[in-house]
Formats: structure tokens, sequence, C-alpha cells
């Protein structure tokens, strides 16, 4: 299985997410029941090292905080648009709790992930023979001071707030490791231990971020 943990987004704002959706041609959006905030990619592990991490991610210990979202960008590869994405503005209990993520994944033996903590939320992949030219141009301009109400991030999560999940990608076509990271096509259920266990895999119970 391949997993990562993440962040899941609250009802409201994935209604919010999905209206900015248009007006890019070539963009392929992604599904709102695929909005997250990835912490954490970890890649294919059997279930034995599942239960490891699942083990270390239940320890951690994380109070509740407030996220908001802070307009949009886009990563480039070789001049061309790869991700369009929903910034996360600076906060320091988020990027806190990402360095516990860290830590507990390291401790179950996962190797230290190199490339800096970049959180967003993706809006739409494009293809590498894309050219979005002055639409994504014009999209960036428009929605640049965009700002939705924050949300919360909280332990029992909720219908108004988000929720740290250990979630598993489904299987499909071929994917970099890039589009691993972006999350591309999960599953529709959480894996534990931030909720509710996948029958085989971890222990941890209906909830979420568990206070040590």
């Amino acid at each position: 299985m391949r997993l990562f943990v993440a962040i899941g987004i609250p009802a409201e704002l994935r209604a919010e997410l999905v209206r900015l959706q248009n007006g890019v041609p070539g963009a392929r959006w992604v599904e709102p029941e695929n909005f997250h905030l990835t912490l954490r990619f970890i890649g294919q592990v059997d279930n034995a090292h599942a239960t490891d991490i699942d083990d270390q991610l239940a320890r951690i210990g994380s109070l509740s905080f407030e996220l908001a979202i802070k307009g949009v960008g886009h990563f480039m590869e070789g001049g061309k648009p790869t991700v369009l994405y929903a910034a996360i503005e600076n906060n320091p209990a988020l990027e806190a709790l990402q360095r516990k993520v860290e830590s507990a994944v390291a401790r179950a033996g996962v190797a230290p992930e190199r490339k800096r903590f970049n959180p967003h939320v993706t809006l739409a992949r494009f293809s590498g023979r894309q050219e979005a030219g002055h639409h994504l141009a014009q999209f960036m301009a428009s929605h640049s001071l965009w700002r939705p109400e924050p949300f919360e991030v909280e332990p029992q999560g909720g219908r108004r707030a988000g929720r740290c999940w250990l979630r598993e990608q489904s299987r499909g076509r071929e994917r970099s490791e890039q589009d691993a990271m972006e999350g591309d096509r999960t599953q529709g259920h959480p894996v534990c231990p931030f909720s509710a266990a996948r029958e085989g895999v971890g222990k941890a119970s209906e909830g979420a971020v568990r206070r040590a």
C-alpha cells in the first residue's frame, strides 16, 4: 500500500475550492473528495510497516489550531505548469505538527524527507505537454487575493474542522513521486491513526490527532 499523512478539508471549504475550478483549459481538476493538505508522503509499505507507522503517529500530541488559505500558486517544471494549488498561510502550529509527523515516521523507519515542506491544497494538474498560457496567468491574477474563511484543525474533527489522516493512495496509472505526493486519486476512506482504522492496518481509534 502507498501511504501519506494529510489534513482533510471541511465540506464548506471544499465547496469554495470547487468554485475556483474553471477558466484554465487543459487543467485536470482534482475531485473535491480528494482535496487535502499533505503533511508527509510515505510511499509503498507493507502491512507490518504500516502498523509501525501507525503506532508512532498515534503517540503524537497536538491541540486544535486554525489554518487559512492565502491566494493561489503553481509549480513549474521545464518552463511549463505542473500543479495549480491553493496556498496555505504561514502557520507555526502547522509547521510544528508537520515536524512531529516527520519525527514519528522516522522512528518507524521511514527515510527522511529531503524536500522543504510547502503546505498547499492541489486544485489541478497539467500534463507535461500542456500550454496553459495566458489562461493560467489570468487565473493567478484573479485569485491572488482570495481569502476564504479560516478553518480549524481539531483532534476530533467534524463537519467544520479538518482532521489529520494517515491515508492509502489508490492504485491507478503509473505516477511519479511528485504525483504521489500530491495524493492523486486517494481513496475515500482514511487509514489510521488520525481517524477510523482500516482493518489490518494499525489500531488507533476513531478520532484524530491524539494528545500524548
